[in-house]
Parts: structure tokens; sequence; C-alpha cells
């Protein structure tokens, strides 16, 4: 059996996995309340069909593209690269909205802060696991 360490990269892959899916079933079957912890009010059946799209379709896709990422071993690359640039876009875009907007709560550094923890971690898994040296 391969130890832990050598399968670190496809582990990691699948708990983004199963974080992104789990929270895409849930904000899929409960928009509302899904963003509620965020100050956002859904008052309109379009708001709720946005949120059921981008909280619920989107993050359940990229979900299933970390755990495919991570069941092949010629994909896991492609899936750390992928959690590095979706974690860091999303986690800089966040950071503008905190300074611009001025939007100082909690749970907005507790997102930034494991998004940007979350892509640091994929870029030393992918830069310095023995498996992932030399691969293109």
């Amino acid at each position: 059996m391969e130890s832990l360490i050598a399968r670190l990269p496809n582990a990691f892959l699948y708990f983004f996995a199963a974080v992104f899916i789990i929270y895409g079933v849930i904000g899929f079957l409960e928009p509302v309340s899904s963003v509620a912890n965020m100050g956002i009010i859904i008052d309109n059946n379009h708001a709720k069909i946005e949120v059921r799209a981008t909280y619920g379709g989107l993050l359940v896709g990229l979900g299933v593209l970390f755990a495919y990422s991570a069941s092949r071993d010629s994909s896991v690359r492609f899936g750390l690269v992928a959690i590095i640039c979706i974690l860091t876009t999303v986690g800089l875009s966040r950071l503008y909205g905190i300074i611009v907007d001025g939007d100082n709560e909690t749970i907005q550094w507790d997102f930034l802060i494991m998004e940007l923890v979350g892509a640091v971690i994929a870029a030393l898994i992918l830069f310095l696991h023995p498996s992932l040296k030399g691969g293109s």
C-alpha cells in the first residue's frame, strides 16, 4: 500500500472535491440559506436561480473536476493548477472587494484565509512533491 505522503496530491484533490461538492449541493438545494450568513438576501426567483447556478452548479462541477483529476495520476498536476488558479483569483477578488467596498466582516476574512492558504498548499504540493517533479 502506498504511503500517505505518496498519495498526498490525490488526497488533497479529493478533499477539495468533497468541499466543493458539499457546498455546491447545499447552494443548489437551499439557495436562500446558503448565502444568508454572508448577508445576501434572496428576494426574487432570478436571484435564487443565480445562486443555484453559481453556488450550486458551478461548485459541484468544479468538485467533480477535482475528483476526476485525483482519480487519474496523469491529471493530478492539472487539478492542482486548477485549484491554484481558482482559489487565488477568488481570494484576490475577495480581497479587492474588502478593500474597495469596505466590508470588514469576519466571514470574509475567514474565506480569504482559506482560499489563499489552500492555493499556497496546492502550489507547495505541485512544486515540491516528488511524484510531480519534472512532469509536464
